[in-house]
């Protein structure tokens, strides 16, 4: 049976949401495509106080890996890099205005160089605390990819 590309959609939550946008822009062709918790600019995210990258951030640091040579270890897997070739696709981002593991300003990074129209939601928590608003992203997301036209 025939593969129908343009029921073929991708989602990604945090990690997997840059993954999910560096795929989708590398790609170029996804109709649809899903990114929550995400964002472009992995050097921020890898810099961060955070401490969900503090040990790969001090890993870098003892490997001399920071600043210029950081953003050259990424520039392979950054999103932003490829973000002019979502321009067929539609995009839904979910992110959370005090994020600290992914900051909004990465967010906001990938929804500027995009060559797509973003529908950008933005919830009133952190990293963790979007699990409060589980469901009505659920409810995003799945609308987002409608079963109709699915």
């Amino acid at each position: 049976e025939d593969i129908d590309s343009s029921r073929i959609g991708l989602c990604g939550t945090s990690l997997g949401g840059f993954i999910a946008a560096l795929t989708a822009g590398v790609d170029g062709r996804f109709p649809r495509a899903a990114f929550v918790l995400a964002g472009g600019d992995l050097a921020t995210v890898l810099t961060t106080d955070a401490r969900e990258v503090r040990g790969v951030r001090r890993e870098l640091e003892t490997k001399g890996i920071t600043g210029e040579a950081l953003v050259r270890l990424v520039e392979p897997i950054e999103p932003l890099n490829f973000a002019d070739r979502l321009g067929n696709t539609k995009i839904l981002m979910v992110n959370g205005r005090t994020d600290a593991i992914v900051p909004p300003a990465c967010a906001e990074k990938l929804i500027a160089a995009s060559a797509s129209k973003i529908e950008s939601i933005w919830y009133d928590c952190d990293h963790y605390g979007m699990v409060r608003y589980i469901l009505p992203v659920i409810g995003k997301v799945c609308s987002h990819f409608p079963v109709q036209t699915w």
